[in-house]
């Protein structure tokens, strides 16, 4: 199945079965019914949001180059295979109550990370800092690196001293 939007656009049906859901075409398709479940995904152009509160799950997820992936603030993309981002793709996340907002059994990350809505708030302590995070990607097996290019945007902090940025951490099965 393909889906092919030159404009912005919703599909507010539940999608079931093992085929492969291709984005096509410039526009943004934007996912809004919640537990849909599919084969592959595959983010070919334009932007594939998933909008919705809930679960998609899939067994995998590709954002090519040029292609974008969102996923809001009460959305989770849960995968039994592998997200895959190509260098110049980008993943935009909301922060919200979707944490981890993937879940994978392996991940390949690169290109861009764009995350809105973190208000980790003013930090007075260093020992804070773990608490003010937000988990991205959990996945079963290592990832060999992080993405090429972290925004974090929506910071409430006016703490100089701490860097906010993405990283790898539980044995580099989670990026944070």
């Amino acid at each position: 199945r393909e889906l092919a939007l030159a404009s912005d656009g919703e599909v507010d049906n539940l999608l079931a079965g093992q085929g492969t859901l291709v984005k096509s075409g410039s526009g943004v398709a934007a996912l809004t019914a919640a537990g849909s479940a599919m084969g592959t995904v595959d983010v070919a152009a334009g932007t594939l949001g998933l909008a919705y509160r809930g679960q998609l799950t899939a067994i995998d997820f590709t954002v090519r180059d040029g292609a974008t992936a969102s996923i809001g603030e009460s959305a989770r993309l849960t995968l039994s295979g592998a997200y895959v981002q190509a260098v110049s793709g980008t993943l935009d996340v909301e922060v919200g109550n979707n944490q981890p907002a993937i879940t994978a059994d392996r991940a390949a990350l690169n290109g861009a990370l764009n995350v809105s809505g973190f208000g980790g708030g003013v930090l007075r302590q260093a020992s804070s800092i773990t608490a003010n995070s937000f988990l991205v990607v959990k996945t079963a097996t290592a990832m060999a690196k992080g993405f090429d290019n972290v925004s974090i945007g929506g910071s409430g902090s006016d703490v100089d001293y701490l860097t906010v940025g993405g990283f790898l951490r539980n044995s580099d099965t989670e990026y944070a």
